[in-house]
């Protein structure tokens, strides 16, 4: 299944369960007609900043790049884009934010994607 065909998860649906175990898999960050490949390094759920009526559980992403300042994702601070790769899935519509690298986290460009 090519990216084009992967079904979009709609954004209210998405839970930090579609990213269980995900550090195994390859992911991408795609907007327009850019990709880069990235390494989930971490899913951690936030229930303190949960609200009233939220219907999930709020959670965070951080991504790796491979660092490649030639890359145009790479040579901005957020973007618009998508996330590929989750068993035959997309998420779209996703603001992503390039971040400093956690001190206990190897060298590389970091995302951070919120759902909140």
């Amino acid at each position: 299944m090519t990216s084009s065909e992967a079904t979009p998860i709609p954004l209210g649906e998405v839970t930090s369960q579609h990213f269980n175990g995900g550090n195994d898999s390859d992911f991408r960050f795609v907007a327009g007609d850019l990709a880069m490949p990235v390494q989930l390094m971490d899913c951690k759920e936030k229930p303190e900043s949960a609200g009233p009526d939220s219907t999930r559980t709020p959670f965070l992403l951080v991504f790796r790049a491979d660092v490649d300042e030639a890359h145009l994702m790479q040579q901005t601070l957020e973007f618009k884009g998508c996330i590929h790769g989750l068993e035959d899935a997309r998420i779209d519509n996703l603001l992503i934010h390039r971040m400093m690298r956690p001190a206990n986290m190897p060298e590389g460009a970091y995302y951070q994607v919120i759902f909140n």
